[in-house]
């Protein structure tokens, strides 16, 4: 491989992982922080040294590894703030699309446990850690009494810290998911709402 070559594919890498890099910015803060600090410390050694542009796309793609391997192996130790630290909105909606991805292959019916989305639509229940519970996969299962306009209806939230699944065919949010917890995000959303 030549020269040129190596540098377009390091250009392409850098591009492919910027995108990445700019999905996780969405979904954590934590990561989206330490990409950006890494991607602002791979410029400012670059222009220090005077380099050229494909040698920046290099560079930059060694960052968002570097610091996409720190943020993995954080979050694969379990290290989490103080009082947990909570799945993104994003979280939700991937649980949510999970549901919809099984309803289609299974004639307009969500399952009866949440599990049965493992392994056909997702690899494994997301593991969630939110206000004062500790981390947990587990489904806490609800009837038609969850249900309200616009999301679960605050009232029945029984704040388990859980994910919630409304698995009841009759109920008018069949195959609703929501985190069940009362608590609320840095922002000032109760996690329920989700």
């Amino acid at each position: 491989m030549g020269r040129p070559a190596l540098v377009a594919l390091l250009d392409g890498a850098a591009l492919a992982l910027l995108s990445v890099g700019l999905i996780v910015v969405f979904l954590g803060r934590t990561a989206g922080l330490l990409l950006q600090l890494g991607v602002l410390a791979g410029y400012v050694a670059l222009f220090r040294k005077k380099r050229t542009l494909p040698q920046l796309g290099g560079a930059v793609a060694f960052a968002f590894f570097l610091l996409g391997l720190l943020w993995w192996l954080m979050a694969s130790s379990g290290t989490r703030q103080a009082g947990g630290s909570a799945p993104s909105p994003a979280t939700v909606m991937m649980m949510r699309s999970a549901l919809e991805d099984y309803r289609v292959k299974h004639h307009n019916a969500y399952p009866s446990r949440l599990e049965d989305l493992v392994p056909e639509s997702l690899a494994r229940i997301p593991e969630i850690a939110v206000g004062k519970h500790g981390a947990a996969e587990q489904v806490d299962s609800f009837g038609a009494e969850i249900c309200s306009p616009g999301g679960p209806d605050p009232a029945r939230v029984k704040d388990s810290g859980h994910w919630g699944y409304v698995n009841d065919p009759k109920s008018p949010c069949w195959g609703g998911i929501f985190i069940d917890c009362t608590h609320k995000d840095a922002d000032g959303r109760a996690f329920y709402s989700y």
